[in-house]
């Protein structure tokens, strides 16, 4: 009969080793993505300036960063919003009405989150490569 012995010690300190991941990734990367919003936000700050130009009203102060949050079941998610109660209209477009409600044409939306967000992407994808790599070459982890 042959024997066979078996070194437990190594495989629990990679559980081990495993657990502490598992407790500290949700803290990284809630800290990433609040730091991706912020760069999203003074992003579509700078080009709502200017795409809609126009400095008076709480358009500009609408603009916030969310909280990370679970999308999907899953995913972790962060959005940029702005919460003015006009926002929309300049957003996506709106009918020109006068005081009698007759309509003078439509006003084409200023379309600030789109666009940002399209020049926003490249960068962003960059950021989690960078983030990832981060990770896996710290010895924090």
């Amino acid at each position: 009969m042959s024997d066979v012995e078996f070194n437990v010690d190594e495989i629990d300190d990679a559980l081990r080793y495993m657990d502490e991941i598992v407790e500290r990734l949700p803290r990284k990367s809630n800290r990433f993505l609040k730091k991706e919003a912020k760069k999203l936000k003074k992003q579509t700050i700078s080009r709502a300036k200017s795409k809609v130009g126009k400095k008076t009203g709480n358009y500009l102060k609408g603009i916030k960063d969310g909280k990370p949050y679970k999308y999907n079941g899953g995913e972790q998610s962060i959005r940029v919003y702005n919460n003015a109660p006009h926002a929309h209209l300049i957003e996506y477009g709106h009918e020109v009405l006068d005081k009698n409600g007759v309509s003078h044409g439509f006003k084409d939306g200023a379309h600030v989150f789109e666009d940002t967000e399209r020049k926003f992407k490249n960068e962003f994808f960059k950021d989690c490569e960078d983030f990832v790599d981060d990770l896996l070459n710290d010895g924090s982890l």
